[in-house]
């Protein structure tokens, strides 16, 4: 949450509904991220993935493309779209 331009959020939050492999499956993970847990190769799932950046920026790769996100950009990925996020060096980012 915003608040007063300030992002307000419990740290490691995470909701889960269901599992991956059943028709409806929600996950809300709100939590930081940086440069040293960066993912080492692009995956992909066979749900939609909707990433929003809470921070200054990031990049995404998806299917090989590399895409620079800012501050509040959305990131909608069909299933099986390979991707990954990279982080930059620094303080960790909130996503």
């Amino acid at each position: 949450m915003l608040l007063n331009n300030k992002l307000i959020y419990e740290k490691g939050y995470l909701v889960e509904i269901g599992k991956p492999t059943e028709s409806l499956y929600y996950f809300f993970d709100y939590d930081e991220r940086y440069y040293d847990i960066n993912m080492e190769f692009q995956h992909f799932h066979n749900f939609y993935e909707i990433h929003v950046l809470l921070d200054d920026h990031a990049n995404h790769i998806i299917e090989g493309n590399l895409y620079r996100i800012e501050f509040l950009d959305f990131v909608c990925l069909k299933p099986y779209s390979l991707h990954k996020s990279e982080y930059p060096k620094g303080p960790p980012k909130k996503g």
